[in-house]
């Protein structure tokens, strides 16, 4: 395998003895608006129970009358063995001016402890997390690149899937006012979503629809929509949080897909990812192999996705 660190820089002058890391979007805070499963071992039935209503009777005489139904229907969230296998060998900075950074002796090839361990550590979490995003979204198993087929995404099973979806015809720049238009009609679309409180469910959004919306909301030049636009914060539509994905236009934009604007209306914790631990990649571990002389960083863990109901998700794309 290939380094993990690559020179491409030559120097030759002093030199501050700190990498500064190449700023990246990092993805939402999973555990904010999914449901994390940490108990799945590659397969887990979660079993469904339907909504029970309307149970109250009027008492006519002594006896027993039972009125009330509801159905216990079952999901199965699959997972799949991943794993994320980085090596360094210390050689490769002998020529440069991190010569200095490294050990000395015996231990050259040794990089805890280093900044260039640092570096690593540093990249490599921020992108275990939004690899796992990436593919909780927009894994294909049909997909032709390996990264991809790791397992199928929300998205794929959303198109499988028995929910409501609405199409978006634009597939350029979105006309003024298309995508509160769009909102209102997902706002539509799901009667059990209605019913359920604004903070407990979500339109997860591209950043081309939240930008128009954004732009909608300032044409209307009201005091309270410029207020909320002057603070910051999360959009909402009528008191529902609009959050951008900006990790999904990178994806879509990096893979070519068609479809590049994207709502997905959900009840909170109604997306599930399945894996066998608490916090994939948390009890990764570096080390030196002596007899190599390379320094590796190695996790393991289980992932999967999957949608409960399907009455608490519109798609839209």
């Amino acid at each position: 395998m290939a380094n993990a660190i690559t020179i491409v820089e030559t120097w030759a002058t002093e030199h501050v003895a700190e990498i500064f890391l190449k700023p990246v979007f990092t993805a939402e805070n999973i555990v904010d608006t999914y449901a994390v499963d940490p108990t799945v071992n590659r397969s887990k039935t979660i079993t469904l129970a339907n909504e029970l209503n309307r149970i109250i009777q009027k008492k006519e005489s002594c006896g027993f009358n039972a009125i009330g139904t509801f159905a216990l229907g079952e999901k199965t969230i699959n997972t799949e063995p991943c794993a994320v296998n980085l090596e360094q060998c210390a050689s490769d900075f002998h020529d440069t001016v991190f010569k200095q950074n490294l050990k000395r002796g015996t231990d050259l090839y040794d990089l805890s402890n280093t900044v260039l361990e640092k570096a690593m550590v540093d990249r490599i979490n921020t992108a275990i997390t939004n690899d796992i995003f990436e593919l909780c979204w927009f894994g294909n198993t049909a997909h032709s690149t390996n990264f991809f087929k790791t397992f199928d995404g929300w998205f794929k099973l959303l198109e499988a899937g028995g929910c409501t979806k609405v199409d978006i015809s634009t597939t350029g720049e979105l006309a003024p006012d298309e995508a509160i238009d769009l909102l209102r009609q997902m706002y539509k679309g799901s009667a059990p979503l209605r019913a359920v409180k604004p903070n407990g469910k979500v339109f997860l959004v591209t950043d081309t629809v939240y930008t128009n919306l954004m732009e909608t909301y300032e044409n209307m030049d009201t005091d309270s929509g410029m207020l909320k636009l002057a603070e910051g914060g999360p959009l909402t539509f009528r008191g529902i949080p609009v959050e951008a994905q900006l990790a999904w236009d990178a994806s879509i934009a990096s893979q070519g897909l068609a479809d590049p604007h994207r709502i997905v209306y959900t009840k909170k914790e109604n997306l599930i990812i399945g894996t066998e631990v608490k916090t994939p990649g948390s009890d990764a571990k570096l080390f030196l192999d002596e007899l190599e002389e390379k320094f590796y960083f190695k996790a393991n863990f289980d992932l999967g996705v999957q949608y409960l109901f399907d009455e608490y998700v519109v798609y839209s794309r």
